[in-house]
């Protein structure tokens, strides 16, 4: 009977403590911004210029008759950067 007991002791164990699940594989974090590029410095760089840009062409004033003087030089050196961004993908 004691044999029985134990036996009963031990399956009733083995139930109560729930085996682990099979962890799936982790899934790749999502690659940041510019992680899949050669060139991160020059992605950041864009994002920069693009907004100084946009900041110039949106700008209320001015900027003592400067904003349109500089717009120019911004917008080429963002094509500039996106031609060597190409360039160097290939």
């Amino acid at each position: 009977m004691a044999f029985a007991a134990v036996g009963s002791w031990v399956v009733a164990s083995a139930q109560q403590t729930p085996s682990p699940a099979p962890q799936a594989p982790a899934a790749p974090a999502k690659p940041q911004k510019g992680e899949n590029v050669k060139r991160p410095y020059l992605e950041k760089a864009l994002d920069e210029l693009r907004d100084i840009q946009q900041h110039l062409e949106k700008a209320p004033h001015d900027f003592g008759g400067h904003r349109v003087k500089a717009i120019e030089p911004v917008s080429e050196a963002v094509k500039q950067i996106e031609l060597a961004v190409r360039f160097d993908k290939n």
